[in-house]
């Protein structure tokens, strides 16, 4: 299936037989796999506290390549079918309050992600488009942004070197283009002038070649992963903790900290606030 999926997909599907698959069922000769040993698989990790997602996207590999089997003459069942899925517990879906936006923005005032998170509050766009953004994509005389890629960095199973990539979203509905709210029209002409003055100011500045163009880069020019943009907001976290433990010390009161909080967070609190406000997010 390797033509038909994307790679970073590949690379997905791969980490999860190892993580998941291999362990439980890698010794086995497909044919003396049973629909109950599939039950217990599932339930072991439902017990373990793994996402209903998870343990669906599973259940999709090996239901793959169980019919792949078949198409073979290789199994004559497939023991995927029937099987029931254990019910898990529904995680709640983290959005910032008001309140926390107010103090995520004011403890990245003055960071290098400072615009990257401005304007993922006022996009709901996901991580990946926000890292692959180029300025080809931002219009600002219609004041517009196009969503037409995301940027993946992903490891190669034969060598394990990791690359950047652009990828294409997922369906058609995922190219698309958004409106600039001032905030985030104010955030991008910042993020423009950042990026002259951190060329100036660096000695080894070194776009990598093909992402040359991107809105959204690191100090030395080159693209920014998922999990710097992680760091970035848990150091954001930390700052907002630490001014939150002082008040408390203060006050005299009961320290509160900030729950955790990803990238994809930022999405869903646009989109709440966007719900609450009456907005039509289709449009």
């Amino acid at each position: 299936k390797k033509k038909s999926i994307k790679e970073s997909t590949q690379v997905r599907y791969h980490d999860f037989y190892q993580r998941y698959i291999k362990k439980q069922l890698g010794k086995q000769k497909i044919a003396n796999i049973a629909p109950l040993t599939l039950e217990r698989l599932f339930q072991n990790m439902a017990d373990k506290d793994y996402s209903t997602k998870t343990i669906r996207d599973v259940y999709n590999i090996l239901n793959s390549m169980f019919k792949y089997a078949i198409h073979n003459r290789l199994i004559a069942f497939n023991p995927c079918a029937g099987v029931c899925l254990p019910k898990t517990k529904t995680k709640e879906i983290r959005v910032l309050t008001l309140e926390e936006q107010k103090e995520v923005v004011a403890h990245a005032r003055g960071r290098l992600y400072e615009n990257l998170i401005l304007v993922a509050l006022g996009t709901g766009m996901r991580g990946g488009e926000l890292l692959g953004l180029t300025w080809d994509d931002v219009d600002f005389r219609k004041r517009e942004i196009s969503i037409n890629k995301t940027l993946v960095h992903i490891k190669d199973p034969q060598t394990g070197i990791y690359t950047f990539k652009y990828q294409t979203p997922k369906t058609k509905n995922g190219i698309r283009k958004i409106p600039m709210q001032e905030s985030v029209y104010q955030a991008l002409k910042k993020q423009h002038v950042q990026l002259k003055e951190m060329q100036l100011a660096c000695s080894n500045w070194e776009p990598t070649d093909r992402f040359d163009n991107l809105v959204f880069v690191g100090k030395n020019g080159k693209p920014i992963t998922e999990h710097t943009f992680q760091v970035a907001l848990n150091w954001i976290e930390n700052s907002i903790n630490k001014e939150r433990q002082k008040l408390a010390e203060e006050t005299g009161t009961l320290f509160t900290p900030i729950p955790h909080f990803y990238p994809h967070a930022l999405r869903h609190t646009f989109a709440t606030h966007m719900l609450t406000s009456g907005a039509d997010l289709r449009s």
